[in-house]
């Protein structure tokens, strides 16, 4: 169809040797002698369709790399405007497509310094300039870390990605190390601990057997036996501080959880924290590692200790133990907040 003495359209001819070419027809109506004449240029564009056919495949690509990459992707011009964000940053921000595109990325990315960084990255002061933060979905927060990355004319590539589970990995090892270092400390003050104990020990038995006025020798008494209740727990100190190999063996429960308790009894003192312990009688021994449950034990005491302290600085421990079938239950109840129904 002429519109305005002019028409374009795009055709496919066939070659002498059978083959297709796509071609562009160019036609416009000009007059000779009075007459109206179509005057139609023919041109080859195979290499115009193989030019553009690469560019439709690298586009898809580029799409399909986008859209499987884990990592959250956003392109911004230089006016801070995003104008590309992956199927990735669309789940993590809880966003659609339309929502996402031109608007300013500081009305998504919750992020104080993020103008900041982005100065950096367009100044060029800063290789890889990045920055942290944090992100709530599902109802849990996580934490991100965003590098910027010029791309010339203004724009930014933004690669987020979520470093919540690496973060947390981190703090296992950091507390494991802590641990690690207060046990060899605890088994150094302990071995120090032990020399003037039995010191103390020994000639508080021996002045219990001279004879003395009544009353000093119920002090000697009472010295003797806190002296033994200190070696006690620095004993149980020792045990716990020492590496071991995993072994089975017959155990009884309810001793493990009195030793626990018995590490744990000056913090449960000073903190208000009262214990009832509900041990059924005659439990009996069964195959388990006794460091390792006593591990098992304490890190719960110690969770449950932490809890009640946050919530109202004292509260009430109980543990209860009891055979059902062939098996042991051990419960722990405490009186602090309990966890959150989200979690």
């Amino acid at each position: 169809m002429l519109e305005k003495g002019q028409v374009i359209f795009e055709s496919t001819h066939l070659r002498k040797d059978g083959s297709i070419m796509p071609v562009e027809v160019h036609g416009r109506t000009i007059e000779s002698d009075g007459r109206k004449l179509l005057l139609t240029v023919i041109r080859d564009i195979t290499e115009r369709k193989k030019a553009e056919e690469k560019l439709t495949k690298q586009k898809e690509l580029t799409d399909r790399i986008l859209a499987t990459t884990p990592n959250a992707v956003l392109v911004i011009d230089r006016d801070s405007r995003i104008i590309l964000a992956n199927k990735t940053f669309c789940q993590t921000f809880e966003m659609t497509p339309a929502e996402v595109q031109n608007r300013q990325v500081k009305d998504v990315i919750p992020a104080a310094d993020l103008s900041e960084v982005i100065s950096k990255a367009l100044a060029g002061t800063e290789p890889q300039p990045q920055f942290e933060f944090r992100q709530k979905r599902d109802g849990d927060e996580g934490i991100l870390v965003a590098r910027m990355y010029p791309m010339g004319e203004g724009e930014i590539l933004i690669l987020i990605s979520d470093v919540t589970d690496e973060r947390e990995r981190q703090e296992r090892l950091y507390l494991t190390d802590r641990l690690a270092s207060v046990g060899e400390m605890a088994s150094g003050i302990a071995h120090e601990l032990n020399n003037p104990l039995t010191s103390v020990i020994g000639l508080s038995q021996l002045l219990t057997e001279e004879d003395l006025p009544d009353d000093a020798k119920e002090d000697v008494e009472a010295i003797y036996s806190e002296a033994q209740r200190a070696a006690g727990v620095v004993r149980n100190l020792l045990t716990f501080a020492r590496r071991h190999m995993p072994v089975r063996q017959l155990t009884q429960i309810n001793r493990v959880l009195d030793d626990v308790l018995t590490l744990r009894a000056y913090e449960h003192r000073v903190n208000n924290i009262q214990v009832n312990t509900r041990f059924a009688p005659e439990l009996p021994e069964i195959m388990v590692d006794y460091f390792q449950m006593q591990q098992v034990f304490l890190n719960i005491i110690l969770n449950a200790e932490a809890a009640m302290i946050e919530a109202h600085n004292q509260g009430t421990l109980t543990i209860a133990t009891k055979r059902v079938n062939n098996n042991i239950k051990v419960s722990f109840t405490d009186d602090g907040p309990g966890i959150a129904e989200d979690t």
